[in-house]
């Protein structure tokens, strides 16, 4: 037998950022839960909702009693249950009496400590309604809470208050508590313009979202995304206005709101006056508005905004007049602060930079932006970058890109920071190359941000970025697990995104010695930067550029171009970011063009490599000159087929690489010939040593673009 079953736990209203997280928590937990105790039926789903005041989960069925079960119980070693004639000892006979047995139900088992007795016995399974409290309460402690407070004297935590509780299986409330709270039927809609006392006749989920509906409540985040979607549809009828796209403020305003209403609301036209990045901030940030904008080239914004209420309707207009009388406020702050900043110069702000603190350790923003201007630093960056002709704007930005750190706008609205001074810098008729690398150089600011549009800023944003991480690391402030207050893994990524999106080969260890020549200690630095590099190169051909490849990078893709065989620099292909991208798309497409070929070479060099290893570090053997006289004519096949392959110094087209990994994997079934026709250990120890020698040569040079004995057989 099934029965459906349903639980919702009321609470005052949860913060946005953690809702979803905490209902996916929940429902995962819950249905391990329920798998592990025998209840969950494998064609029944779990489902969820969740609104600011509740996190709800159900399924159409679970079995309403476990299975019976038998259980293999082992008792005391079988030298102990029987004496010399065979006889049960007292122990086997008080070990089958503890679980109603006769000694006679006794059999031997073979363990790894040896022969001991056991029995099997029946377990009756027990309800579901008997099980469920325990079930609930064990997924209810496994959620990992953001923040959590004890709310009442039995110590139960949470992030808010509960205030009530629905736990239903079939049409039968499951006694139980959370904290002081008890189960019920009764679950409660709208704060305002629903009924507090909803009865829930049965576990039945569809009837429970249609009775919360009835009551203005949205359970299903879907549905309230929608509504706000089609709100902001149709208040925008006119052609050629639109919201704003914003796909983060609209997940925020769908956990915000169990009924949403979007209403437009209006501003003055002089306020358009203020650069689009302040207005847009202030709706957005906070207000939580969407800004209008023109649907054409160019889009300049329009005088209104798109609000969410948390309401049916504005049926007077008083919620769209509260909205625009706070927005007018906040405006007029905001076009005080732009004239008064427009009142001085960015250059004249140069000073001001030594009073802004950068880290206790490190100095002031004037300070680092001294470090970033040393000539060694931009002339390498100018140089690797291709723009030796920019240095001057490249000093420009730099020299500039920390002034707006003392203007009002900046304080007030901080995630401004870079986009004010190139505002500025672009009302001051600074060349465009500059004020556009102003506004760019803390780019990207997040993994699916955009990054500087012209190379000059990105040249600021990676002397800024190189400047971060070098004082950050000589001062032992480096990232650990979840640790990592400066942001700089975001740093890290944002450097390597740079580099491969531009298409720029910049050497990471070159650049960064010229970073950490201000600091103590470099070289302890520099081997940590090349961990954290390596690290995130990991993570960013994984995630990142897998995400723009028409097909998915695997981790053994980027681990086997990460570590190619006889590379002498510890930073390895690591070290050019963008020149391990192009390594990293020529194996992914060749490998997808030769799938068999790849499985069958991985093995024939997986072998290769294991035989040399077996009898010494690959490089000692690389060490050893191998004498090409004493050669069989397998032998000399092999090495003149190996020695067209060879790298250039640098490569800015995965075309070489593709023809080298092709070639390399095609050269398997040669590599699989000489190992079936010839004994590499030898009797003879100097023929055996000649050998190792040339098959440790043979495989660094099949594996310097990638070590393809790291690759498995791509899965169909």
């Amino acid at each position: 037998m099934t029965q459906p079953f349903l639980i919702e736990v009321g609470c005052e209203e949860i913060p946005a950022r953690f809702l979803a997280g905490l209902s996916g928590q929940l429902l995962a937990s819950l249905g391990e839960e329920l798998q592990t105790s025998g209840l969950r039926i494998a064609d029944a789903d779990l489902h969820a909702a969740y609104t600011p005041r509740r996190l709800a989960a159900w399924t159409d069925k679970i079995l309403d009693r476990q299975s019976d079960r038998e259980e293999e119980t082992v008792g005391p070693p079988v030298k102990a249950a029987y004496d010399a004639q065979g006889s049960p000892t007292p122990a086997a006979v008080n070990f089958a009496k503890k679980f109603g047995a006769a000694a006679g139900d006794l059999y031997k088992v073979a363990t790894a400590k040896g022969e001991y007795i056991a029995l099997r016995r029946k377990i009756a399974g027990q309800a579901a309604a008997k099980l469920l409290p325990g079930i609930i309460l064990r997924a209810w402690s496994r959620l990992e809470l953001p923040r959590s407070m004890k709310w009442d004297e039995s110590g139960f935590k949470f992030i808010r208050p509960v205030r009530w509780l629905v736990v239903l299986l079939g049409d039968e409330v499951i006694p139980m508590q959370l904290g002081d709270v008890a189960s019920g039927r009764q679950t409660r809609g709208h704060r305002t313009l629903g009924s507090q006392a909803i009865e829930l006749k049965r576990a039945d989920g569809n009837e429970y979202l249609r009775l919360l509906e009835r009551n203005f409540v949205l359970a299903l985040p879907e549905a309230r995304r929608e509504r706000i979607r089609s709100g902001l549809r149709e208040q925008t009828p006119e052609n050629g206005l639109r919201a704003v796209d914003d796909a983060e403020l609209l997940e925020i305003l769908v956990n915000l709101t169990e009924y949403p209403t979007v209403i437009r609301g209006e501003f003055d036209r002089q306020f358009l006056k203020l650069p689009r990045e302040v207005l847009v901030t202030v709706m957005r940030s906070h207000q939580r508005y969407f800004a209008l904008e023109e649907a054409r080239e160019g889009s300049q914004l329009a005088p209104g905004f798109l609000a969410v209420a948390n309401q049916d309707q504005d049926r007077d207009g008083l919620i769209r007049q509260g909205h625009e009388r706070v927005l007018r406020a906040r405006f007029n702050d905001a076009l005080f602060f732009w004239r008064h900043d427009r009142k001085r110069s960015l250059e004249s702000r140069l000073e001001d930079m030594k009073h802004i603190t950068f880290h206790a350790k490190l100095g002031s923003y004037y300070d680092k932006a001294q470090r970033m201007l040393r000539a060694e630093l931009i002339n390498y960056l100018a140089f690797c970058l291709g723009i030796e002709q920019q240095k001057d704007e490249i000093r420009q930005a730099i020299q500039l890109s920390k002034c707006d750190l003392g203007t009002e706008l900046v304080k007030e609205f901080t995630e401004l920071q870079g986009q004010i001074g190139g505002r500025i810098a672009q009302a001051e008729n600074v060349p465009e190359e500059v004020w556009q690398a102003l506004y760019d150089h803390y780019l990207p600011a997040a993994t699916l941000d955009r990054i500087p549009r012209n190379l000059t800023g990105a040249a600021a944003a990676l002397a800024d970025k190189f400047d971060t991480l070098a004082g950050m690391f000589a001062m032992g402030e480096i990232p650990s697990g979840s640790r990592d207050p400066y942001a700089l893994r975001r740093a890290g990524n944002g450097i390597v995104r740079i580099l491969v999106e531009k298409h720029k080969s910049l050497p990471l260890k070159r650049a960064l010695e010229i970073a950490l020549q201000p600091f103590q200690n470099p070289e302890h630095a520099l081997g940590q930067l090349r961990l954290f590099f390596k690290e995130r190169q990991e993570f960013f051909f994984q995630e990142m550029f897998s995400y723009k490849q028409n097909s998915p990078i695997q981790k053994e893709e980027v681990m086997a171009v990460l570590n190619p065989l006889g590379e002498d620099d510890p930073f390895g292909p690591a070290n050019d970011p963008f020149d391990a991208s192009l390594r990293l798309r020529a194996l992914n497409e060749v490998r997808r063009d030769k799938p068999q070929t790849f499985a069958r070479a991985a093995e024939v060099f997986k072998r290769m490599r294991n035989i040399v290893q077996k009898e010494g570090e690959l490089k000692d053997w690389l060490d050893i000159k191998f004498d090409r006289a004493s050669f069989n004519d397998l032998e000399r096949d092999l090495w003149k087929e190996l020695i067209p392959l060879d790298l250039p110094e640098k490569s800015q087209s995965p075309d070489y690489y593709r023809e080298y990994l092709s070639i390399a994997a095609d050269m398997a079934p040669l590599v699989e010939k000489y190992f079936n026709e010839v004994r590499v250990n030898d009797p003879d120890p100097e023929l055996r040593k000649n050998r190792l020698a040339f098959l440790a040569w043979a495989t660094v040079k099949l594996g310097r673009v990638a070590d393809l004995s790291l690759l498995s057989p791509l899965q169909k």
